[in-house]
């Protein structure tokens, strides 16, 4: 059994169709905890290969990691297609459309089928509405809480994929420690933690699958969190989960969203010198 802090790391947004499709492997790995293992194969290869096998029926493809694949395009006035690829990311969920810069993601490209529409893939500039990405090392109650802001998108390490008997974690489970804990309390709250996850090992050696097992685990489970949104969803999240403005939040998710909110400011305001 493992106890951990809480983590943040602000992965700021693609500048290029390679790092987006990097930004997608990246959120892919979250999920099912996996590490790189073709080292010469590409990361667009290795997302087409995972997460697009069902090439006749797009709706069976695990689509949310495409979109952290964010795509800045840039459209030239001069284009014929101009004001009808215009409209059609205006009406759009995932893209944003200032003037001739438009902001979507491979999610967008591929379910429509606009894959043509590469050609204008560029470096975000002034004028693209930016979607920021983050990466916490948190547990399942804090994602539960802000996977509430609709808006935003998410990927979630998960407890159905993710057998903690395995080596590769050491066969433990992680906790997130718990801030209210006092000093008196801590031994007792580890043998607490101890106990479940041994019921959680004991259903797993029984043949159990992990997503069997994972009712037994609590929310203080450990998860890693990749989420991002534009700007404005992102102002709508923290004015809740940091400022607090409609009351106090729950404890963990003040410990790990106030500091991320001081250095996300810091952060777009050198993004934009």
């Amino acid at each position: 059994m493992k106890q951990i802090n809480q983590s943040y790391e602000i992965l700021g947004t693609p500048k290029s169709l390679d790092e987006a499709w990097g930004f997608v492997a990246k959120a892919a790995r979250t999920c099912y905890q996996s590490e790189k293992t073709k080292l010469d194969e590409s990361e667009e290869d290795f997302c087409k290969r995972i997460l697009l096998k069902h090439t006749d029926d797009i709706d069976k493809n695990h689509m949310s990691p495409f979109e952290f694949g964010v795509i800045y395009l840039w459209n030239p006035v001069d284009d014929t297609t101009f004001f009808e690829r215009n409209a059609r990311y205006k009406s759009n969920k995932y893209s944003r459309v200032n003037g001739c810069a438009i902001t979507t993601n491979l999610r967008t490209i591929i379910e429509n089928h606009w894959e043509d529409d590469l050609q204008y893939a560029c470096s975000p500039t002034k004028d693209h509405k930016k979607f920021w990405i983050f990466k916490l090392t948190t547990c399942l109650h804090v994602y539960k809480d802000i996977r509430t802001h609709r808006t935003l998108s998410f990927n979630v390490e998960s407890t159905r994929f993710c057998n903690y008997l395995k080596e590769k974690f050491g066969a433990s489970v992680t906790f997130v420690k718990l801030p209210w804990v006092t000093p008196e309390e801590e031994e007792e709250v580890k043998r607490d933690l101890e106990t479940i996850e041994s019921i959680y090992f004991k259903w797993i050696k029984r043949g159990w699958t992990a997503q069997q097992a994972a009712e037994f685990l609590p929310q203080c489970v450990k998860g890693e969190v990749m989420f991002g949104g534009f700007e404005d969803s992102l102002k709508h999240m923290f004015k809740l989960r940091a400022e607090e403005c409609s009351g106090p939040v729950h404890p963990l998710v003040a410990e790990v969203i106030k500091p991320l909110y001081r250095d996300y400011l810091k952060f777009i305001e050198n993004e934009k010198v």
